[in-house]
């Protein structure tokens, strides 16, 4: 069984689009074996020409060898058009969403932060998972082997597995991205700060005993 950070526990949907995330955390979960972690609603930001962006990743599967699975969850309907897959929003007014173009942004933002952090040894795979609709074909942008349809969602957890290349990491650099992910920084003391405050110190009480 993966591990689901946070837990599913702490998951409350409030609309149909979280209900289906909910059920594809449930199915990973219990579908991917031990040695899986699964990150969910993972915000990240991005720096482009001065100018700060920013996103949501639905989930990100890291798997044991330390390399990423991003799964781009679209619940109800995804239309086809001319330029490829859209999706509406009640919230965008009558602008749909072009789920291809985000999906590519999502990719390239993960590929950019772990390339400033220095992971640049992890493969990033990207899954787009249509909950509530059948495809027939893919796209330029997305092939057909990278899209899972609702017919497909019993097999999701092996089509994660396929999706990750077969070479491993080392534990270390693992950990690293683990760490990534969750938003754990690694902190350490300024030792120049530290012994200036330690002088001023000395200072304030040795005038204080002269006084």
């Amino acid at each position: 069984m993966a591990t689901i950070h946070p837990p599913i526990s702490t998951i409350h949907p409030t609309s149909a689009g979280t209900y289906r995330e909910r059920d594809v955390l449930i199915l990973l979960e219990q579908g991917l074996p031990k040695g899986f972690d699964v990150f969910h609603s993972v915000e990240w930001s991005a720096m482009h020409d001065g100018d700060q962006g920013f996103g949501e990743f639905d989930a990100v599967v890291v798997a044991p060898t330390g390399h990423l699975v991003l799964l781009e969850v679209k619940a109800g309907q995804v239309v086809a058009r001319a330029q490829g897959l859209v999706k509406f929003y009640s919230d965008s007014g009558a602008n749909p969403k072009d789920v291809e173009h985000q999906a590519r942004r999502q990719h390239s933002a993960m590929m950019d932060r772990l390339s400033k952090s220095g992971l640049h040894e992890i493969h990033v795979s990207q899954l787009l998972v249509l909950a509530d609709q059948v495809i027939d074909k893919g796209t330029i942008t997305y092939p057909r082997e990278r899209i899972v349809d609702a017919t497909q969602l019993d097999s999701l957890c092996s089509l994660v597995k396929d999706a990750i290349p077969r070479n491993s990491l080392a534990d270390p650099l693992r950990v690293h991205v683990l760490d990534f992910l969750a938003n754990r920084f690694k902190l350490h003391p300024d030792m120049a700060t530290h012994i200036g405050q330690i002088h001023r110190a000395n200072i304030q009480l040795a005038e204080g005993l002269a006084t």
